[in-house]
């Protein structure tokens, strides 16, 4: 009985051994060589260029265990099971008209303290200052705040709401996630950069 289980035992190490060594080989391999672009040629034989792949639906198995019914919903390639908790269109509209008022108020008092050097967009101005003009230096927003809180009773509100830490908060819960994210970020983040190429 204890040499077949070491047998068995021996044997799933060395085929777990073999499969790793097989990985570790292939794996510079695909992020070498342009994943889809084999699936494209050697499954499909098809020779498109490079920026074009196969569609998810003809690369994917079909999930039998999906449902389909009245709620199921598609979206850019994305398909779905339409709940309680999403919003139509008619509940979204308003959003887009809705801000943090405080913080609206707050950014017109401190352009009124120090008011911005332009009132050109970032966007539309370039990255260097024009030719025989030094640069300007830009206004931080946070000092401004945080010097002129006691001030105005508009800003001390913010101050006080931006430093105040919520009830809600559970240290020992962030504490945990924070060890999950050491212990396993860098292979998820590691896995997440490898899936992309597929």
């Amino acid at each position: 009985m204890n040499a077949t289980l070491c047998y068995r035992t021996c044997n799933f190490h060395c085929s777990l051994l073999l499969a790793s060594a097989v990985f570790l080989f292939f794996y510079p391999v695909l992020l070498i060589v342009d994943f889809p672009y084999l699936v494209n040629t050697i499954v499909f034989h098809r020779s498109e260029s490079l920026t074009v792949s196969p569609p998810l639906s003809e690369m994917a198995w079909p999930d039998p265990f999906r449902r389909k019914n009245e709620n199921t919903r598609q979206a850019w390639g994305y398909t779905f099971q339409w709940t309680s908790c999403h919003f139509t269109s008619e509940q979204l509209h308003p959003l887009k008209y809705s801000y943090d008022v405080l913080a609206g108020e707050c950014l017109d008092r401190l352009d009124e303290i120090s008011p911005p050097q332009t009132v050109e967009l970032p966007r539309n101005r370039g990255r260097l200052p024009p030719t025989g003009q030094k640069e300007v230096p830009k206004r931080d927003l946070y000092t401004l705040l945080r010097d002129h809180a006691s001030d105005d009773e508009k800003l001390g509100q913010l101050w006080k709401e931006v430093n105040t830490v919520p009830d809600w908060v559970n240290w020992d819960q962030i504490a945990r996630g924070q060890d999950v994210f050491y212990r396993y970020g860098g292979v998820a983040l590691t896995a997440v950069g490898a899936q992309r190429r597929l």
